[in-house]
């Protein structure tokens, strides 16, 4: 399991914090996928009782897909919700370019809480490969 690390204290952590942007291109290997979503579970939860549902997309035609239709919904309920405050801040949603993905080679979701018997809704225009 390795050495156990000693406790980041909260202002470290808030001072280390950064955002990530640029992503490799590659894929991961299944057993990857599997490491992270074997960790994701273990998130705490409110009573350690909801369903976990996962969306893990590779494809690249997918994804860019994916990302084209979200560009401009996202950027509509920003301005429907004064974030973008008059300014500039949603342009590069605009930009035929511009990837809500970073154009990293693997995409995984976590899907909304499925009641038992329920499956998740598709995404319009796409179909979801089980």
């Amino acid at each position: 399991m390795g050495i156990p690390k000693a406790p980041t204290s909260i202002t470290d952590a808030i001072n280390t914090r950064c955002s990530v942007r640029d992503y490799l291109l590659d894929k991961l290997d299944r057993s990857a996928v599997g490491s992270l979503l074997a960790a994701a579970v273990r998130a705490p939860t409110a009573v350690h009782q909801e369903p976990w549902a996962f969306l893990i997309v590779q494809d690249k035609n997918t994804l860019k897909r994916l990302s084209d239709r979200a560009k401009p919904l996202f950027a509509e309920e920003a301005h429907r919700a004064h974030l973008d405050r008059g300014g500039h801040a949603l342009d590069h949603f605009r930009k035929p370019d511009f990837n809500i993905f970073y154009n990293a080679g693997t995409r995984s979701s976590s899907l909304a809480p499925i009641r038992s018997g329920h499956s998740p809704r598709p995404i319009a225009g796409l179909q979801l490969k089980t």
